[in-house]
């Protein structure tokens, strides 16, 4: 008898344990559909923000190749002008006659002694 009470006992038990899973099964479910549909959601964010990333990283190369574009005709014309200045600079010194009078009218020069052979200018050295 006593056998029998615990083995009723145990299966009461049981049962109600089977009772209360079943009624948690369609809790588990819906969270597990709720979890899918976020994870879902959050494949498509991160896919689209991958893909922003992307076109970013594009103009971003778009824009130092200009830059570098840029950078390059810049110091290309500054080197044709640090060549037009040396060539000034070689044919005021060749022919200083040039510069004779030319002092007296020029706002930026810094000295007037062209007939005196001085010829010192701000900037040219």
């Amino acid at each position: 008898m006593v056998c029998r009470r615990v083995a009723t006992d145990a299966l009461r038990d049981a049962l109600a344990q089977v009772k209360d899973l079943s009624r948690q099964v369609p809790e588990l479910h819906a969270i597990k559909v709720q979890l899918e549909t976020e994870r879902d959601a959050l494949k498509t964010e991160v896919s689209d923000l991958q893909d922003a990333l992307r076109d970013a990283l594009a103009r971003l190369d778009a824009a130092n190749g200009t830059i570098t574009q840029l950078k390059a005709d810049l110091e290309r014309r500054l080197h044709e002008k640090d060549e037009e200045i040396d060539g000034i600079r070689s044919v005021s010194r060749t022919q200083p006659s040039i510069l004779c009078g030319m002092n007296q009218h020029c706002p930026t020069a810094t000295t007037k002694h062209c007939c005196r052979r001085t010829y010192s200018f701000r900037g040219v050295g």
